[in-house]
Parts: structure tokens; sequence; C-alpha cells
């Protein structure tokens, strides 16, 4: 503990700057170094010499007289402590700072250079103000030579060289010893005016370039500017000229061609003494324009990123369009947090430094994640409190002093307000074990971190985050790791030659003793990365994974030759691997059985995508249009669906012909993207089989839509800056695609209060407006309108109180908030059960309580404006679960999770596991291995007098094998998959196209194989009764046709075309602007084919598919039908939206959240004519049938459930229908069918609204049922 007590800090204006530094270790020399800093704050880059310097004690204030011109960079470091930065820009209170040890780094640095080379960096990404940050202690280097600083272990570190004629370079490190080389780049540029005349005296510099990096152009507009490696952001300027700018690495000599810019003013919402301003990119030129009086900053090309501090404010950022005169600035009041630190007995603590993890960015809508921090703010004085700014938001504070376990609690703080927060220390729980090998031999230097299990690793701008204990083995190999907090533990072990292992410990409060721990010898792993001709790719990222779906576990580089290699892996077991070449070509996922002899990565080329963007009304190329590339990755397995989306790269821009040249991998299927200023996005779907070429693509783009209005605070004055935001939803139908798509544009209101949102497309959109107070608004509007008016809504207060059945109070109880205007937030009862919430928007709140000794609880009610709101929740006593799981490797067992509903826990070595807050009554028991889909659940009795016991065995059942190919060829990087209702299991085909599927029951399953992208290839049926091994030869049936609209037969283009087969999703294709899709891949068989696009209605056909062909197909769309909905929520209000579910007569099922308007009215488009069955979901809940186009009125109420009962002889599947014979949509609760499977002797509960409904069952029974509303379940005895 430290032992010094805080002294506030002081600064004299002008001239003295003073504070006080703790550090962890007692007894150091602190020295303090005073630069002159650089006018741009990204990376605190110091200049030059220090202007001063002193040293003091640890703990003891310093005073130190520096020049009167700012801004500095303040730097302090000791011996054995990771050194800190502070950004000041002007006389103020300099907070006090709090230095943890650190491991010695050594950088060892070649090159050549100017002058000396002087070196400084950071731990984090900096935050410009008001922040201590951690940094690497400024150095020079008159030549070669070695920089020493000390940092936590594993940190990422950023470290920047600069020599004396402004060459840089910038290098990310992670290891304790590392060689850099100094190689800088300058790239020739050539500055010329918007007639292409050269532009002498231009400043060209690239952007986040250190200070210095500036180069100014000569007579003929020639420069060359220091530009570090990778991709860059060139920016030339000439006042009275204008701006250019353009990426490198380019052709040189790379143009930059000024455009005139025009200024904006910059008007704050109230005011705010010391405003500073950053834009971005950044010019020492613009530093004038941005200074604290300012008002007007020019304009950076076609948008400008600003960056807004004040002291006593929390630091802001937003976006700047190019078509605003002004721009609002609008910042949230810090808030004050006082900690104080006591012992069980409650005597306070001195000395104990106090860490706030903040979040990391405050947002208009939500706080940003809450990141820890490596410095502590300081430490307690001797009353045991210690008072800090902090960043409004959910904040964590966390105290660690030894022998204390370290604490932690999360706090909401208010902008503007006061809060104090008490933690009490809770002694430290000590874990021993002995680490040995397989034949009981002591491991000696194996090294443990332990973190709290269930929250893993959190990264902090690449940071990991700081364990809670480290330790490694004696001679003995016996280790002590302490002080621990009681409760689940990770402690990871690790040695060279041994397997990494990771142990889950249930650590109770008088600790424990695990015993021997065994780690098994580890085996390398060799391979190479080669091209496309079979040669070396030097410098290529490889990733080693036991998942095939999360490739990117540990990694390495390949050497010059393109050779790799990964030790301590198991010696028996699966692995996945798969290679990246700048970060977006990337071989596939290769499966590797071990042990393995040498692999091989092949990573191709990539494909070529050409194409020409072009305006849609007369063929006008366009220029500067942004095209980037996706690839969307769809699982589907077991009941439950996943999809995830990869960037392909930064992407390119189309020259002044409009022409584009874009790389990509050798995906089959890709999403093109294009964006242009004054038009509407587009996106393309770009299917291409192996081996095939591109065709060169024409891309025709809208012009853009304009919603602009403006936003007036509850006071009438006009809002300046606030965040506006708009919302769409492309629909599409539940069982023949991916969910819906939601669409986000932003703005921030000018000074005038007024927004402007361009380049939407047509359609209605939700405009929604929030003030950092809190404050919000919403209206729902079509694209093209300018009148648009949105008034604020002040905030309202929730108060939340938890409660026992006993009535007690619950402390220490998680309170986890949704509002369905968007805001979520999490707090922790204090001591009176309570939790509060001072800025709670208006509407609808959904909240879920959970405690370690208590069953979860939700609950949902209305927030009003302005007013306040309090709730009350019981918590019902929660049971014990307790079990096993077998039949699972070690590695298999540390990425296992047994749930049972919302509660969870990770299974101990032992496989055994202990879930205490379980919800009582019989409840389903799940074990799942992290995303391979494998898992067991099973469904037990939880009471509330004694546990439920229950075995999850991997081990049994059956095994299916398999090979993939395709005309007698293998298939490598399939998803083959085994499901049936609430279960799965898949497996990757390895490089000869084999898979294994373990631990499958007995029973029907369906067989899926699908490639990368999602695509369904193949689907089958299999009756399981022993282990069985099939091959699978790929179908190549093909089918093509054409979308046209119905009346006036023109090709639709952008149509979404939908292949499925027996009611499942199986592919999916867009129409090009010739309205022409094609498939192939496909089985003989029948086939409904669907399409629909946005305007019209959707138009199915059956085809059959014979010897792999079948007739052209023409799908006619009808014009668009509109449904209208006035919908009453519980107890005559209003909702903001609701969640709407509707079928047809086929059953055909949709799934969409409709945004209602202040009267209740909304609207579903895309409906062909028809009759529909309807289920709409708010606070309450209906059910109606409904005809198209045409208007229903919606009256929510409370909804009922119905519980289905199996005969113990056999399964059965139900159909829910109206009394007009349509069938009921139950969404989630139904299979793709639309029906309820309920197993023989077992029940299934169904949520339904009120109202009659029949039961069809498929053994031809027949049943009328009657849901009250809000009433008992209704139980039906099944036939």
């Amino acid at each position: 503990m430290v032992s010094a007590c805080l002294v506030l800090a002081l600064t004299v204006p002008g001239s003295v700057v003073s504070g006080t530094v703790f550090c962890e270790q007692p007894g150091k020399t602190v020295e303090v170094r005073v630069f002159a800093g650089s006018p741009a704050p990204w990376g605190l880059t110091p200049q030059g010499l220090p202007l001063a310097t002193t040293q003091t004690p640890c703990g003891t204030p310093f005073r130190l007289d520096v020049p009167a011109s700012s801004p500095w960079r303040v730097e302090v470091h000791a011996p054995g402590h990771t050194a800190a930065a502070f950004h000041l820009t002007e006389a103020g209170e300099l907070p006090p700072v709090w230095l943890p040890k650190g491991l010695l780094r050594r950088v060892e640095v070649a090159g050549s250079w100017q002058g000396s080379l002087r070196l400084w960096g950071y731990l984090a990404e900096p935050r410009p103000w008001g922040r201590w940050q951690p940094a690497i202690p400024a150095g020079q280097l008159p030549r070669h030579g070695k920089l020493e600083f000390y940092a936590p272990k594993g940190a990422r570190v950023v470290l920047w060289g600069q020599d004396e004629s402004g060459a840089f370079a910038r290098w990310e490190l992670v290891g304790e010893r590392e060689s850099v080389r100094f190689a800088p780049t300058r790239a020739t540029v050539r500055v010329v005016d918007a007639l292409g005349k050269p532009v002498p005296g231009a400043s060209v510099v690239a952007e986040r370039a250190p200070s210095g990096a500036e180069a100014v152009s000569d007579a003929q507009g020639m420069a060359r500017v220091p530009v570090g490696s990778g991709q860059w952001q060139l920016v030339a300027w000439k006042e009275g000229v204008g701006l250019g700018t353009a990426r490198w690495p380019a052709q040189e000599p790379v143009s930059l061609q000024l455009q005139p810019s025009k200024e904006v003013s910059l008007v704050p919402a109230y005011p705010y003494p010391g405003l500073k301003v950053v834009p971005r990119p950044w010019l020492s030129y613009l530093h004038g324009k941005a200074r604290a009086g300012a008002n007007r900053i020019p304009l950076l090309g076609e948008g400008l990123h600003l960056a807004f501090w004040a002291p006593g404010f929390a630091y802001q950022q937003t976006d700047v369009e190019g078509d605003v005169d002004s721009v609002g600035i609008r910042l949230l009041p810090e808030g004050r947090l006082q900690v104080k630190v006591v012992d069980p007995a409650g005597k306070p603590q001195a000395g104990v430094p106090v860490f706030v993890d903040e979040p990391e960015r405050w947002s208009l809508w939500s706080p940003g994640y809450t990141t820890p921090s490596l410095l502590a703010r300081g430490v307690t004085d001797s009353l045991g409190t210690l008072e800090v700014a902090a960043e409004p938001g959910t904040v964590t504070v966390r105290v660690a002093a030894p022998p204390w376990a370290e604490a932690r609690e999360e706090v909401e703080v208010p902008p503007g307000q006061r809060v104090t927060k008490t933690i009490t220390l809770t002694p430290g729980a000590r874990c021993r074990l002995q680490v040995t090998d397989p034949h009981g031999r002591p491991l000696a230097g194996v090294t443990a971190q332990v973190t709290r299990r269930g929250q893993g690793t959190v990264w902090y701008s690449g940071q990991p985050r700081p364990v809670i204990a480290e330790g490694s083995s004696d001679r003995d190999g016996m280790m002590v790791l302490e002080p621990l907090l009681p409760g689940p533990v990770e402690i990871t072990l690790v040695k060279a030659g041994f397997v990494k292992r990771t142990v889950n410990v249930e650590l109770p409060p008088e600790g424990k003793d695990l015993g021997a721990v065994v780690m098994e010898p580890g085996a390398s792993l060799q391979g190479r990365v080669v091209d496309e001709k079979g040669e070396g790719i030097a410098s290529a990222k490889v990733y080693v994974s036991a998942d095939s779906d999360v490739p990117f576990g540990e990694s390495t580089e390949t050497d010059e030759a393109g050779f790799f290699q990964f030790p301590d892996l198991p010696r028996s077991g699966v692995v996945f691997l798969r290679a990246e070449k700048q970060n977006r070509v990337s071989s596939r996922p290769l499966k590797v059985e071990l042990p393995s002899p040498p692999v091989e990565l092949v990573v191709p080329g990539g494909r070529v995508i050409v194409g020409r963007v072009v305006r849609a009304t007369d063929g006008k190329p366009i220029a500067a249009a942004r095209v980037y590339a996706t690839e969307v990755l769809t699982r589907v397995v077991g009941g439950f669906s996943g999809m995830s989306v990869r960037s392909l790269g930064p992407g390119v821009e189309t020259d002044n012909d409009g022409i584009f040249r874009l790389e990509v991998g050798d995906s089959p299927s890709i999403e093109l993207h294009v964006r242009a200023k004054g038009f509407r996005e587009t996106s393309r779907q770009v299917r291409m089989e192996p081996g095939e070429k591109p065709r060169p693509l024409l891309i025709q783009l809208e012009e853009g839509l304009v919603l602009a209005g403006r936003v007036i605070e509850p006071s009438g004055r006009p809002a300046v800056g606030v965040a506006v935001r708009l919302e769409t939803e492309r629909q599409q139908a539940r069982g023949l695609a991916v969910g819906s798509r939601i669409k986000v544009w932003s703005s921030v209101t000018d000074g005038e209060g007024r927004f402007r949102v361009a380049d939407l497309p047509p359609g209605r959109y939700e405009v929604m407006a929030q003030t950092p107070e809190g404050w919000r608004a919403r209206e729902v509007a079509e694209a093209g309108r300018e009148d648009l008016e949105l008034e604020l809504e002040p905030t309202g207060t929730l108060t939340v109180t938890v409660k026992d059945k006993s009535g007690a109070p619950v402390a220490g109880a998680s309170v986890e908030g949704w509002a369905n205007s968007g805001q979520s937030w999490k707090q922790i009862t204090d001591a009176l059960g309570e939790v509060r919430l001072g800025q709670a928007s208006p509407g609808t709140h959904s909240l879920r309580i959970t405690h370690p000794n208590f069953a979860p609880a939700w609950l949902r009610f209305d927030v009003k404006a302005g007013e306040e709101s309090r709730r009350e929740v019981t918590l019902e006593a929660g049971g014990v679960v307790e079990g096993v799981v077998k039949g699972l490797s070690a590695s298999e067992l540390s990425r296992c999770s047994v749930s049972v509903g919302v509660s969870s826990a990770t299974p101990l070595p032992d496989g055994s596991f202990r879930i205490t807050n379980a919800p009582l009554g019989k409840q389903r028991v799940e074990a799942r291995v992290g995303w391979t889909g494998r898992f067991r659940n099973a469904q037990v009795e939880v009471k509330p007098d004694a546990p439920a016991w229950v075995e999850l065995d991997f081990a049994l059942g059956f095994t299916l094998t398999g090979q993939v190919h395709k005309q007698g060829k293998p298939l490598s990087g399939l998803m083959v998959a085994a499901s049936r209702e609430g279960e799965g299991v898949a497996d990757s085909t390895d490089s000869q196209g084999q898979f294994r599927l373990r631990g499958l029951e007995a029973g029907l399953w369906k067989l899926s194989v699908a490639d990368a992208s999602g695509q369904v290839l193949l689907r089958q049926e299999l009756e399981l009764t022993a282990d069985r091994h099939l091959e699978l030869a790929l179908p190549s049936g093909a089918l093509a046709g054409s979308v046209v609209a119905a009346e006036s037969r023109e090709p639709v283009a952008e149509a979404t075309v939908i292949v499925h087969q027996k009611g499942g999703f199986l592919r999916q294709e867009t129409t090009g602007d010739d309205g022409r899709f094609g498939f192939s891949d496909l089985p003989d068989g029948d086939f409904t084919i669907t399409a629909q696009a946005p305007g019209y209605g959707s138009a199915s056909k059956e085809v059959h598919i014979s010897a792999g062909q079948a007739p052209e197909v023409v799908l006619a769309l009808p014009k668009e039908a509109v449904l209208e909905l006035f919908v009453q929520e519980l107890g005559g209000s209003v909702g903001e939206r609701v969640w709407v579910r509707l079928s047809d007569a086929s059953g055909l099922t949709r799934q969409l959240a409709v945004p209602l308007n202040r009267r209740g009215r909304g609207v579903i488009s895309g409906l062909p004519p028809g009759r529909y069955g309807l289920v709409v979901d708010g606070l309450g809940h209906a059910g109606l049938v409904v005809t198209t186009p045409g208007q229903a009125q919606v009256v929510l109420q409370e909804g009922g459930s119905l519980i289905l009962s199996a005969p113990a002889q056999r399964n059965l599947k139900v159909r829910v229908l109206f009394p007009e014979g349509l069938p009921v949509p139950l969404g989630w609760q139904a299979n793709e069918a639309g029906e309820v499977e309920v197993k023989a002797g077992q029940q299934r509960s169904l949520l339904l609204p009120a109202g009659r409904y029949q039961l069809l069952t498929d053994s031809g029974a027949s049943i009328w049922v009657d849901i009250p509303a809000g009433g008992a379940p209704v139980t039906v005895e099944l036939p």
C-alpha cells in the first residue's frame, strides 16, 4: 500500500507547473520533464529538449518553473515504473497520477537518420486533453542504439521516431526485446490548382504525421513529404487557393489538386470557457484557425473531423459534412466522483490507488465501451477518500491494495453531478497448486496469469486487461497466487515446450489447494504460405484456432521464404489454419489433424473486379466514388444462425472516368458497395465461380434525396450541436433470407438548430434527435422533406428498488435496461437495493435483474418526460443446478459453457459445474462448445431445497464421417452440419474433403453442406442408427431467369431472388441492371423461386430441375400493396414501434419492426394483395387477420400462454390457426414449416395473444382453445 497522502496539484498561471506523482513501489524518485508540445495533441509529441526538469520523491509535491508559452508535454517517470505524459495547453490544474510497475522493455533501433533521432511513444491511443496517458519517455539517439523503458506485461506499445529532417517512422511493439529499423519514406507529390497549374508554397503533410513532417511545394509545385509505412492520407493546403487530398501509396508523383474550401462558423450551444478545437486532417495552419476564440474554420474538402474539449466538460467528436455553414458545439459536463475505501470494519484506508475506467468516448447516443485504465487517478487520503472528475455514464471503479483482493464497482455518473461511492475491501483468498508433466515430474518456471472468469481479456486500444494476479512455479512446481477475490477465476499456465493450460476455479473465501495440475508436452506445427504459383510469401499473417468459424486465434508471421511454425500445440486433435496477405486476401481455413506433417497454405493473388460508376440519368462518369467489398459469412446449425461480415480491404476510388479496379479474395460471393457524394449508396452482389474472371461492371448511381429540418429545445430555442440519426429498415422474409437490415445516417445540428442529411434513397425514415443531456425527439418522415421539426422532450427519472420475498433490500443485484429509444444502461443496486437513472429517455424500458442468489427477473414499463418513475421488483429464490460435462478434451472443456436460461457457468477442469441462480421448475440445461455447434441438453426439475443434478455426455452417440467432392474432386473448407430441433453438430472439410461429426444420437437428422459465404450446396435427411460413412457428391444443376415489372415488363434491377426447397432457405442472388439472375450447383428436384424488390410485391414460381437443367424462369412483380396499422398500446398509450409477424395462407412468415408515429400509425409495404395473419407485439400483444391493401385497428392487451403436452408414445407436430383458417405466425417458437414440435412425453409452452385458436396435429386431431388475456396458462393434452 502506498504510504504517501494525496496532495492536490497546483499550477501558477503562465510560469509554474506543480503536482504530485505516486508510485506502486514506495521509495522511488520521480523525474518530471516538461517539453514544448506540438500544437496537434495526437501522439503527445514532444518538441526538442526538455524546457525544465526536476526530481522529487514519490508522493511528494513537485514545483517546476516553465516558459509561459504553451502547449507543453509534461512527462513523469520513475525507475521500474510505467511512465505517463500529460498534454497541457494552458495554465490550469494538473491532476495527480499513480504510476504502476512495469517490465523492462528494450528496443534496438537500426538504420540511418539526419542528426539525432527523437523517440517517443504511448501505450494506448491518447486522448488529447484532461487525462494522464501511459507513455514512453522521450529520448534522443545520435546513432544506432538502444531504447529502454518500462511497460506493463503484454502491453502493445506505439513507438514514434523522427529525425531532424522531419522524416518519421511508426512501430507497434509487443515483445520485451525487439529490433526495429528506421527506414523513412518520402512521397513525391505535385500540387496544382483547379486549372492544373503548379502551386508553389503549399503546405503538404501526411494526416496524423508528427509535427515537423510538413513539406512546402517548390516553384513547379513539387514536394517530397515524409510518410510512414502503410496507407496515409496526404493533405495539401494554401490559403487563398484551397485544399487537396490524395491517398498514398499511389503512382508518383501523386497529384494534389487544390480546390476552393469554404469556411464554417463554430457555434457553441452555451459558453464553454477554455474551449479547445482540433481538426483532422491536421495542418499547423489550421491551429490558429481552431484556437479558442476563433469562430470560423476552413472545411477540408468535403468534410472535416473535429474534436472539442473544455475544462470541466467531456471530450466530444463530430464529423462535419461539406454542405453546412456552421457547426454546433454541445458539450456534456463532467461529473465528480468521490471514492471512499474502507476495510471490512469500516476503517478508512489511506494510500490506496484508485482506478477509474471511463467510457472510451461519450457518444451522443450512448456511452462508448468502458475500458480499463493502466494509470490510477490518484491515491486515497487520510480519510480514505479520493475525488476526481469522471466522464458521464457508467464507470468502473477499481481499487487494488494487497493483501486485500482487488475490488471493483460500477457507478453511474450523471453529467454535472457529484456521486459518492464507498468500496469495502475484502481479504484476499489464496490459490495453491503444483504444476507437473504427465509423469508427475514437477515443472519449474511455469508462468500463471489470473483473470476473473467470464470476463476474459478486455482490449483497450490493443491493450490486454491487467490480470488480477500472476506468479510462477518454483523448482518443485509449486506456486501460490494471491490475493484473489473469492468467486470464479481463470488461471492460464504457460511454459515453453508445453501446451498452454487454462484452469477454471470456483475459489471459496478460505482459498483452495488445486493439487497437481498437469501440463501436456506440446508439439510444433510447421508449414509454408505460398501463392498460386507455389512461391513463398514473406510476412504473411498465419492464424491457428480450435474453431473453424473463428480462425483468428494465436498468430505468427512467415519468414522471407514463407515458412512459419507454431510451437506448443496439442499433440493430437484438430486445429484450423488461415493465412492473410495485406489484411485483405486470405486463404480458406485449413483443417489439420494433429500430429501433422508440414502443411501448405495457398493465398490466392486475388481476383480483380473492374467497373465504371456513372450517373443513372445520363451515364456521366462519377469520379472519386468510393468502392469497397465485404464478404458475408452465414452459419445455420441446429436451428441457430449466425452472420458475420468481413471487410476485404479499405477499397479504392474511381478515377476521372469513373473507372475502378478492386482486388478481392477468392470468396465465391462478395458484396460490392459504392458511395459518392450527392448519390445514394448502392450495393451489388457479385458471385464468381472458382477460376472465373469477373466481368466488367457498370454501376449506375441515382441522385440522393435530402431530409432536413430543425430541432428545438423544450424552452423553444434552437437546439445547437444535437445529434440527429436516421434509420430505415429493409425487411426480408424470415425463413427465406437473413432477418432485416438497418441502415443508419447521422448529422449534427448547426448554429441555428438545423440539420440536413443528404444522399438518401426514397422511403420513410425514423428521424431521432438526442442531446448529451438525454433530451430526445422522434418523428417519421419521407425522404425529400426539408421542413421537419423535432421538439425535444426532457428526460425522466427512473428508480428501481430490488427486494427479496421478505421485503428486505437486495444489494449487489445487476439491473440492465434497454429502452425502445435505443438507450441502454447497467447499474448495481446499493445497500438499499436501489438503482437510479437520472437521464431516462421517455418511452418503454425493459429491465433484467440478476443476482447470484436469486432467479432472474424481468420488468417492462413506461417512463414519461420530466417525471419520476419508481418500480419495485421482488426476486424469487433461485435454485441450484449441479452436474458434470463428459466426453470433452481439456481444450474443448475450457471453451464450454453451461447455461440454464440467462444463467451460465464454465465447467471446472474435472467437468463439474454449479449454477446458483437457476429459475425454479422444469428447466433446460445446455452445454455448448465454443462456435463449433456441438452441444448437449437435458431437462431438470429445479427445486428450492436441493440442487438438481445433470450429466451432459458428449461422448455418447454415433459418429458420422464422410467426404465431400464434386465431379470426383475433394472439396476443402466447406461446412458440414447435422441439425434437428435444438441440436446440431458441425465440422469443416479438410484438404481431402473429409469431415467427422461426433456424438449424434439415434434418430432423424438434417444434413447440410454450405460454402464459406453460407450458401447451402446440398441438403439431405438421414436416419442414424449406427456409425456411418457418407460420400457426398455436390450437384451441378443450373437455374436462370429474369425479374420484370408485371405491368411494363421492364427488367427490375437489384431484386432479391431466393430459391428454397421444402420450405427452407437455400440460395439468394441479386439481379443485375438487366434483371437477370442465375443459380448453379443445384440438385435435381422441385424448388420454389421467389423475387422481391423495393416498391414491388413479391412473385413466386415452382420450378423442376431434371438432369441438371430447368426451363427459363420469368418472375413478374406486381405493384406494391400497403397495409396501414393503427396501434393502441396497453392503457391507451402509443408506443414508438411494434414488432410484427405476418404469414400468408402458405405459412410463409415475415418479421419486421414497424415504426409508429405519434398517432400510432405504422406502414407495411411490399405485400402482394391478399389475406394475412398478424401477431403484433409491443407492451401488449394482438393477433388478427388482415387484408392488403387496407387498414387495421390494433388494440394491444396482455397475452397468455398455451402449454402443449404430448403423449408418451410419439412426437407430435402442431399447427396453430386463426379461426379464419390462416396460420398464426409463431416466429422462433415454430420450425421452418410453421409447426410446433412437441417431443414424446414432454411439454412445449407457447406465448400467444389472447383469442381463440384452432390446433391441428399431424395425427389428424383438431382442437379449439381460448387463450385469456393475462390469465393462467392453458394446458392441452394432445391425443
